[in-house]
């Protein structure tokens, strides 16, 4: 495998669309589509960051301007771009727990729909924090909308059984159940 990419910019062989966070306290979500040279498919075919703030966003664009570290010859995004992201807040109020759902661009041909369930806290996540995305994110990609929309459908009646989500909320150009 010629790996001179690997040199350029990350920007340069990562291609990134991003997610807008439509409600107050929803992430924005940064989007990476891994090359195909590296073989992933499903969800390790994509890079996702959960954006909070101005500054993570400004600090996410610089790093993927740089080339990516290397270590013990592979692509080390712990010390590049993931570097960027601010660390588990185990304080945080996140607010009430929620499902909401991202889609892609009209004009993204073939980028995923994320269905993204924030908890209230660290402490709500309890062991599981470690598993989470700022110990309160978790994600899962649907490639359609029909599918997303199912996935959703499918959550709000198991969530709502187990009285966990107070909330489902879609984007305006999301369909609605």
């Amino acid at each position: 495998m010629d790996n001179i990419w690997i040199r350029q910019p990350i920007q340069e062989w990562l291609p990134v669309k991003w997610y807008a966070g439509f409600l107050p306290g929803l992430p924005d979500l940064c989007v990476g589509r891994m090359p195909a040279v590296l073989g992933l498919s499903g969800p390790q075919a994509w890079k996702v960051w959960y954006v909070e703030t101005p500054e993570e966003n400004r600090a996410r664009r610089e790093a993927l301007a740089k080339p990516i570290p290397l270590r013990d010859g592979g692509l080390d995004f712990e010390r590049g771009p993931d570097a960027t992201t601010s660390k588990v807040n185990r304080n945080k109020d996140y607010g009430e727990p929620v499902v909401a759902l991202y889609a892609p661009n009209a004009d993204d041909k073939g980028w995923p729909w994320f269905t993204v369930f924030r908890l209230s806290s660290v402490k709500a996540a309890g062991p599981h924090a470690c598993e989470l995305g700022r110990g309160v994110y978790s994600y899962e990609i649907d490639m359609s909308e029909q599918d997303a929309m199912q996935r959703i459908a499918q959550m709000g009646s198991l969530t709502a059984a187990a009285g966990v989500i107070s909330e489902i909320v879609y984007p305006d150009h999301a369909g609605a159940m």
